[in-house]
């Protein structure tokens, strides 16, 4: 029992160093190796418990994200471009061969626990790191609303989501009563959070300390569920407040404001919106196949000489994927939601944690692409491997 508690920490680590890597190490090439590295150790952990014996078992996770890995190199068939939606298949594949042999390790252990702490462990240490990186004297800059910090080392915005999903599982030990004394470790996240100016990250902190609040006061009487779920609604009131007195936030502000702005039908077209247009016009051409997977640089590039996505998960799929292709990725989802709410009453709690998360995820999927990201897959996993855990005690 012992040396498995400490296997388990040292998976902990070696997937917490993993996360990292996925940001810390993302323009380098051989970042990729890293993650081939930790594989092999885990898989080494998981042999060494089994006497060398490696029990390789498929699940919902491999069977749903195989068939999407599957789509994508179908898709090459009536693709713009052949190439890049190979390339997607192969890219998505990797990370579930990756995934599974860590699956494997994870699947053996008594909670998700190990994993959540692995996700909560790497924010925190990927925003120690860009606080070291970019410095206090530049971060005291966007304080004064001087500047706003680069895409040195990684997409800024990728640093305060993942700090916000820190601090929303630390929020969410709180309430548990666990962890209690690692609170001051959020300060550097909250830090980041506000210095890299990011909408996606402030919405998801926001939103996700909410539907925290609220769900998980559900067992409670129905007042007193009214009474938090109310204090809860009074607190984010206060909190955007003092976050729009902040200089620091200054320029997060104005980007809320254009972000709000354009769901209203006299604000102008920005960026982002033609993206949508774009896709949504192709769709309307190619609704039910799309004009293969990753092809929306070549749709962009014939259009406006550029070569990037469609910077929305759900159009970058509609007009991509077709129909076919956005009901795959996102029947993950529906899986996800339907077995997480079903299996609540079997867990500690941890289904409202992963429910959480995947009601942030189809959030931040409305600007962003997602759907190739390993992150994500991370996500997936935790709860795929939480709904199983809950089967084998509701004896399914």
């Amino acid at each position: 029992m012992i040396e498995s508690k400490k296997n388990d920490i040292i998976a902990t680590i070696l997937v917490s160093f993993l996360i990292m890597c996925f940001y810390l190490f993302e323009l380098e090439t051989w970042g990729r190796y890293v993650l081939i590295a930790i594989t092999v150790v885990i898989t080494i952990l998981y042999c060494v418990r089994h006497h060398f014996k490696l029990f390789f078992s498929f699940g919902a996770f491999h069977y749903q994200i195989l068939m999407f890995a599957i789509y994508c190199f179908v898709s090459a068939i009536w693709a713009w471009n052949t190439a890049v939606s190979i390339s997607k298949g192969l890219t998505i594949t990797s990370i579930l061969l990756c995934f599974s042999f860590i699956y494997c390790y994870f699947d053996e252990c008594d909670s998700v626990e190990p994993l959540v702490n692995a996700i909560l462990f790497a924010g925190y240490g990927i925003a120690l790191y860009a606080i070291s990186f970019y410095g206090i004297s530049e971060i005291m800059m966007v304080a004064r609303g001087a500047t706003r910090l680069g895409n040195d080392f990684t997409n800024i915005n990728s640093i305060g989501m993942v700090a916000a999903i820190s601090c929303l599982i630390q929020y969410y030990y709180f309430k548990k009563g666990k962890y209690r004394r690692l609170v001051f470790l959020a300060l550097p996240a909250l830090i980041m959070i506000a210095a890299s100016q990011s909408r996606k990250a402030i919405v998801m902190l926001i939103v996700g300390i909410f539907l925290i609040t609220a769900i998980t006061s559900e067992k409670e009487k129905r007042r007193k569920s009214i009474l938090r779920v109310l204090l809860a609604v009074f607190v984010l009131a206060l909190l955007i407040w003092a976050l729009n007195n902040l200089s620091i936030l200054s320029g997060s502000n104005l980007r809320m404001q254009q972000m709000l702005s354009s769901f209203g039908n006299d604000a102008q077209e920005t960026g982002r919106q033609y993206f949508r247009r774009v896709g949504l016009e192709q769709f309307k051409k190619t609704p039910i196949l799309g004009i293969g997977i990753g092809n929306s640089a070549e749709l962009l590039d014939n259009l406006i000489g550029r070569r990037t996505y469609l910077h929305d998960n759900y159009i970058e799929l509609l007009s991509c994927g077709g129909i076919v292709g956005f009901a795959i990725y996102y029947s993950i989802y529906a899986y996800l939601i339907v077995n997480l709410w079903k299996y609540r009453i079997c867990d500690n709690g941890e289904c409202y944690l992963c429910l959480v998360l995947i009601i942030l995820m189809l959030v931040m999927d409305y600007g962003m692409v997602s759907y190739f990201d390993k992150q994500q897959y991370i996500y997936f996993m935790l709860c795929y491997l939480q709904i199983e855990k809950c089967k084998r005690r509701a004896g399914v």
